[in-house]
């Protein structure tokens, strides 16, 4: 070929434009962001609305209905998801994949600003928000200071702290938790209030309106023009107290008279607490498309500067994700170099010559450095996919160099062809067979494009860095190799320098160990060559034993078992506290304060970050704490301090707080793919029942959570309806009310007021706005007695009365949330697994699930990681049958033949005997990283199927018999297929093996790699030759008939 001849013939050029690759390459790795996961867009939009003082009934009626029907409406939707709490509604729109959420986000705001008029008074205006993985905190502080309180330290970091960290690039969000609330209170006295005859909400009306700055134009005097402005914001707390307001009687009063103002720091909604000390919590959120190492490493430094800057200040982190993220990847980058250099020393012993494995090696790292270049343009992150990818196709990279030099090698040995001669026509005469074996292998990645879910985000980077790195592979092989190779393989001169230094002993001993490793290579060519002849005479038998050997592995597939995403070592352990409905703040704090203490006591425990007071599932700003529950984030020492997981120990602390009386306690390690925030794949077990009546959903969830337990590997079971919620409710008597013109409304705000209490402005004090809340004291709205005590006036008649002289106040339970489901009322079951694959417990429960009598209109849907398991299988199956397809196409073109591709694809099923025995005895279940090894396999396993019938077909081309062609191919090719085999799957080893961190996420990959190479490898040495001349057996039976069949017909018609 043309190129191959250039490239021999302008060794200079070739050598600057492989070190124009590795400058752009070096640069670019400099510039390349680095993340734990690929950035992920997921089609999920959350609908957020706040109604405070509501309780989730209310809030399901008032708002998530309402919001529901209209946002049901937007395209491409694929379901629709709601829950209902006390004080907020949070609806769950998910979009089919693919969908653009920038425009459909422009609809669902049209649709809010419908749907916002027929809101009730009092409920804000909905958030509209993406679900954006990359949003949650990449780490979190606590901060503390000597002889300072946690107010004055809250107030310098709101003040000074927070605005250096996001003006940091990268930085999008800096959240501060657990400080205190700054307000203004204006606590009523009802009774002096309605003394003078006003109510409640006047006072509220009048301190809005007294607050205010109002332009009002401007005026000309003396040509000079001035602004006019009404400045009414008051300047002090002071000045609160002494407004004047003017009774119905016309008498003026101070605000002083009638209520008590103050401005207060209040601890009671939140406590943050590091490693039993008081803290104030910094959590740090990153831009979507930051590098989360660089933004952590910039934070550190800045918290450092700020360090010294004010004497007395101290932070820890609490967890800070950059650092596992580094720990993963320098973990694969280590598995890179460690699975190149066991390549390149398998090279070594089977070319016995150090400049031929030079050159074979240097094909690694400028395949993998010119990766960085496509990488970078590509737009793709260091990501412990996209590296993951390197760390697969390391052993992959030197097969096509190999094939060509080998060639080289053997027209120098049996041709005795010179260098150059050799090096350019060893290198045609396969460049055939390396473009077919490259592209069947990077062919097995197309399909991922087609695939839709978390999935195709996720492998996405692996899928282009295998095929970038596959590629230039390829072109090194058949333009830098055939260069080198000119130029420094020359046998005649090898062996002329071997025997000058005979006298070397270090040369003597290394010779002795290389001879050693090619007298086993050739007694493995002349056994191999007895097993070919033997199993050419009994194809019957062997085929027979290799069947037998697939159909015991399809039998001992389901015992494998499945799981979504293998579990890895965050080594970081979540909490979550919840206590009794109506628990304080106080009460909650000491639950967490007594669980710290049982972590603590565990040597693999680093740091215990808790947090009393939490605001349920999305934390946004504005969404009142919940004194009822709380939160420990556990971070653990590093993996090799410690001899227990991050699943061992959340057992062990599982176990001590069983012990704890009085809350609900969860327990589980963080999780590396599962999400949080609105999605349901946290939890690896969710199944759901929809229905219309609360109480039939509360038994039905409760029956089924009972059977869950009963499955062997479920723990933590739990139901989405939690104990209820006890509430007072206010029945008005509308016969006595509506006479004296009182309404559900405005009773209702005079309540809500009254208990809850109201921001009636806001108060500007040093640059900051400080909530003005207006609502009774507190010894007037603590029991029932009070409530029903409290003084209403009548819009009518004037006349003031009390709330139960109107109105009956009772006490009942409500629920602690309510959960829909594409509109309909749903209950749903959770569960953790342990110690079996989630795939069978989630099957086992299912057939539980059977067993139950739903009522009619009662559906079952199942949910969580389970489901995207099934998802993902249902779609990784499609590409692997595609892949088959495009596989055999590419052979097709390649031999110009139909019927020797077919012969190949028989390598295939080859796998399998590999793969399964590989899987069970590694006790690896069949995950979405194992699958994806499976159809890395369809490309990878017919290479050498590929080698031997190409060969072959040269031979039988060169007038070779069949069988003839056979015995002096395949031994030829023993070799090389044996490099290619070895070095792949050394090249995947460390990554096998591996225990660090993250590794646990490409470890099936490559487990299931290894075991289906080695194994095809080996049988398809002996099968696929069978194979070959079973077709070619059946093409001469068929052609004889023909051919018979033709020369009867022209007997026929010469008679």
């Amino acid at each position: 070929m043309d190129l191959i001849k250039f490239c021999i013939k302008r060794p200079v050029a070739v050598t600057m434009a492989v070190l124009l690759i590795i400058v752009l390459g070096v640069v670019s790795l400099t510039k390349v962001p680095v993340d734990l996961l690929p950035e992920m867009d997921l089609p999920i939009l959350v609908a957020f609305t706040t109604y405070v003082g509501a309780g989730p009934e209310e809030v399901e009626n008032a708002v998530t209905k309402p919001l529901e029907e209209h946002l049901a409406t937007a395209s491409n939707l694929s379901r629709i998801r709601s829950i209902s709490t006390a004080n907020a509604s949070i609806v769950v729109l998910e979009f089919n994949w693919g969908t653009d959420l920038d425009s459909v986000q422009l609809d669902v705001r049209q649709e809010i600003d419908m749907v916002e008029a027929e809101l009730p008074d009092g409920v804000d205006r909905p958030l509209i928000m993406k679900m954006d993985p990359s949003s949650m905190p990449i780490m979190m502080m606590a901060a503390s200071a000597e002889d300072t309180d946690l107010p004055t330290l809250n107030r310098v970091i709101e003040d000074k702290i927070k605005d250096r960290l996001e003006r940091i690039d990268g930085v999008a969000f800096v959240s501060v938790e657990g400080g205190p609330v700054n307000e203004v209170r204006v606590l009523v006295d009802q009774e002096r209030l309605s003394g003078y005859g006003l109510s409640i909400l006047q006072l509220v009306q009048v301190l809005k309106a007294e607050n205010l700055n109002i332009p009002a134009g401007d005026v000309v005097e003396n040509h000079q023009k001035y602004i006019v402005r009404i400045t009414g914001e008051f300047n002090s707390v002071e000045e609160i107290r002494q407004l004047t307001m003017l009774t119905p009687r016309g008498v003026p009063i101070r605000l002083c008279d009638v209520a008590t103002v103050e401005q207060v720091q209040d601890q009671s909604e939140q406590y943050s607490i590091l490693d039993g000390v008081p803290a104030i919590g910094i959590g740090i959120r990153k831009e979507s498309e930051a590098n989360t190492v660089q933004v952590a490493r910039a934070v550190k430094e800045e918290m450092a500067k700020i360090s010294e800057e004010m004497p007395g200040f101290k932070y820890n982190y609490a967890f800070d994700q950059s650092e596992f993220i580094e720990a993963s990847i320098k973990n694969l980058f280590n598995s890179i170099w460690q699975g190149g250099l066991l390549a390149v020393i398998v090279l070594y012993l089977f070319l016995q010559n150090f400049r031929s494995t030079l050159i074979i090696a240097l094909t690694i790292p400028i395949a993998i450095i010119a990766t960085f270049v496509l990488m970078y343009f590509k737009g793709l992150t260091f990501n412990m996919m996209s590296l993951g990818g390197l760390a697969l196709g390391v052993g992959m990279l030197v097969s096509n160099s190999i094939v060509v030099l080998d060639n080289i090698y053997r027209r120098q040995d049996e041709e005795d062809e010179k260098p150059f001669l050799a090096a350019e026509r060893g290198t045609t005469e396969v460049t055939n067979s390396v473009l077919g074996s490259t592209l069947t292998t990077v062919a097995v990645f197309l399909p991922i494009v087609f695939v839709e879910g978390l999935v195709s985000q996720i492998f996405n980077d692996l899928s282009l860095t295998v095929t970038y790195s596959l590629l230039v592979s390829m072109v090194a092989a058949v333009t830098l190799i055939p260069m080198m190779s000119a130029r420094m393989v020359n046998l005649k001169e090898d062996r002329l320098r071997e025997q000058a230094n005979e006298k070397n002993k270090f040369q003597q001993f290394v010779k002795r160990i290389l001879g050693r490793v090619s007298k086993r290579i050739d007694w493995l060519t002349d056994k191999y060559r007895q097993i070919l002849s033997w199993s050419l005479d009994n194809r019957r038998k062997v085929f027979a034993a290799v069947l037998v050997a697939l159909v015991i592995c399809m039998v001992l597939l389901p015992v494998v078992g499945t799981e979504f995403f293998p579990i890895a070592d965050v080594g970081r352990i979540s909490v979550s506290v919840e206590l009794p409905s109506g628990s304080t703040i106080e009460e909650t704090k000491a639950i967490c304060e007594q669980i710290e203490g049982i972590a603590r006591e565990l040597p693999e425990v680093d740091t215990v970050f808790s947090t009393a007071g939490t605001v349920g599932l999305i934390s946004l700003p504005g969404m009142p704490a919940n004194s009822e529950q709380g939160s420990l984030d556990i971070s653990l020492v590093d993996r090799k301090q410690r001899k227990l997981s991050d699943q061992q120990v959340a057992d062990a602390i599982r176990a001590q707080t069983k012990l704890i009386a009085g809350a609900d306690i969860g327990v589980e390690a963080v999780s590396l793919v599962g999400m949080s925030g609105g999605t349901d794949i946290a939890r690896p077990i969710n199944i759901n029942i929809r229905g219309d009546d609360m109480d039939t959903l509360r038994i039905l969830t409760d029956q089924l959570a009972d059977l869950a337990r009963t499955v062997p590997g479920t723990r933590e079971v739990d139901t989405s309806f939690a104990e209820g919620r006890p509430e007072v409710q206010v029945i008005l008597d509308r016969t006595k009310a509506a006479p004296l013109g009182f309404t559900a409304g405005s009773v209702g705000q005079v309540v809500r007021t009254a208990v809850n209490g109201v921001e009636a402005s806001k108060y500007r004090v040093a640059g900051d706005e400080v909530d003005m809340v207006v609502q009774l004291t507190e010894n007037q709205r603590k029991d029932i007695t009070n409530l029903k005590g409290l003084i209403l006036t009548s819009p009518t008649t004037g006349l003031q009365m009390t709330l139960g002289d109107i109105a009956d106040v009772v006490i009942t339970e409500g629920p602690q949330q309510v959960e829909r489901d594409n509109q309909q009322r749903s209950g749903a079951v959770t569960a953790d697994t342990m110690g079996r694959p989630m795939g069978t417990v989630h099957d086992e429960i299912l057939e539980k699930v059977k067993q139950m009598k739903l009522p009619e209109g009662y559906t079952v849907s199942t949910g969580g990681q389970a489901k995207l398991m099934a998802d993902a299988f249902e779609g990784l199956a499609g590409v692997m049958i595609l892949a088959v397809i495009l596989v055999y196409m590419i052979m097709a073109a390649q031999f110009e033949s139909l019927l020797h591709p077919f012969a190949i694809m028989f390598s295939l099923p080859l796998a399998i005997i590999g793969v399964v025995p590989t899987l069970l005895i590694t006790r690896t279940a069949i995950s979405v990283p194992a699958f994806m090894g499976a159809i890395v396999l369809v490309g990878t396993v017919v290479n050498n199927a590929i080698v031997l019938v190409d060969y072959t077909n040269v031979l039988r081309g060169q007038g070779y018999e069949l069988r003839e062609a056979i015995m002096r191919a395949c031994p030829t090719r023993l070799r090389p297929i044996m490099e290619t085999t070895l070095t792949t799957v050394l090249g995947l080893l460390p990554l096998a093996i591996a225990t660090g961190e993250g590794a646990s996420l490409q470890r099936p990959l490559a487990i299931t790699v290894i075991g289906g190479l080695v194994v095809s490898a080996t049988l398809i040495l002996i099968v696929i030759p069978l194979v070959y001349t079973w077709l070619e057996d059946i093409s001469e039976m068929v052609s004889g008939f023909f051919r018979k069949k033709k020369t009867a017909k022209g007997m026929n018609a010469g008679a």
